[in-house]
């Protein structure tokens, strides 16, 4: 489980999935998390002065390294499961 309220997050450039060389290379520059969403919309709310917060469900374990673990499940129903996490954490957030 990764939680943090501290992290490094690298976007890519979709659609395509990152490759095994990518991924190593932004872990050795300290990626935590390595996605293509989460960008611009930071950056319109920081114009706009919002406050932001990104509630993440990681829904592809690096992709292009399933090869070296089944734990790197992709696909329908990790999105699935992802979901019912998201809004599970609605309820809770919602609950304050």
């Amino acid at each position: 489980q990764f939680a943090t309220r501290h992290s490094t997050y690298v976007c890519t450039e979709g659609p395509r999935l990152e490759t095994p060389a990518e991924i190593a290379a932004f872990a050795k520059l300290g990626a935590d998390v390595v996605g293509m969403t989460l960008c611009p919309e930071v950056w319109i709310a920081a114009e706009m002065g919002l406050p932001y917060a990104s509630v993440c469900t990681i829904t592809n374990m690096a992709a292009g390294l399933s090869h070296l673990s089944a734990a790197r499940d992709f696909g329908p129903g990790i999105g699935a499961r992802c979901l019912r996490v998201c809004l599970r954490a609605a309820e809770l957030i919602s609950d304050l």
